[in-house]
């Protein structure tokens, strides 16, 4: 599932696995890129405003 997130997102895999681990922070470019591939605002995603508190993005375009 990570994998299709970050193709989805335009970032690596790793990248992902690092913020799922906290690792490293969310940039604000990827910020953009997660709401625009979600289609959601980015105030909503960063205020965890989502569907039941998910990101759900549609593979299937």
């Amino acid at each position: 599932m990570s994998t299709q997130f970050a193709w989805r997102v335009g970032v690596r895999k790793f990248a992902v696995h690092y913020w799922r681990n906290n690792q490293s922070p969310v940039t604000l470019d990827a910020l953009c890129r997660i709401a625009v591939a979600s289609e959601v605002s980015i105030a909503s995603l960063v205020q965890g405003k989502l569907n039941n508190g998910y990101l759900q993005l549609s593979l299937d375009r």
